[in-house]
């Protein structure tokens, strides 16, 4: 087994208590509640029609929480064991939105 880094006060098989495992819960919501604002942003740019932007921002809050269930898994190559959030990279929002100003979803998309 190997030794837990002193810097982690949980390892992979430790199971923390019940408000901590809560209070983790939300900070994961608010953290990629936060970060909802990029694909919304872009949505913006694009000119996308209110249906459009509530359909992509529900598949998004979808794929993040699959993303954490598969960054939380410890099975062969997928996934570290921890609870590792995923969220939006903020390093293409310029690009994505000026794609999507020019060319709407399509271009951006592509």
């Amino acid at each position: 087994m190997a030794k837990k880094p002193h810097t982690l006060q949980y390892g992979v098989d430790d199971i923390p208590p019940w408000s901590v495992t809560l209070l983790s819960a939300l900070q994961q919501i608010a953290i990629t509640v936060i970060f909802l604002f990029v694909p919304l942003v872009v949505l913006s740019a694009a000119k996308a029609p209110s249906d459009v932007s509530q359909s992509v921002v529900a598949i998004s809050m979808i794929v993040l929480g699959f993303a954490a269930v598969l960054q939380a898994l410890r099975r062969g190559p997928i996934g570290s064991g921890y609870l590792a959030l995923s969220t939006f990279s903020t390093a293409y929002i310029e690009p994505s939105v000026q794609a999507a100003a020019i060319g709407g979803m399509p271009l951006d998309s592509g």
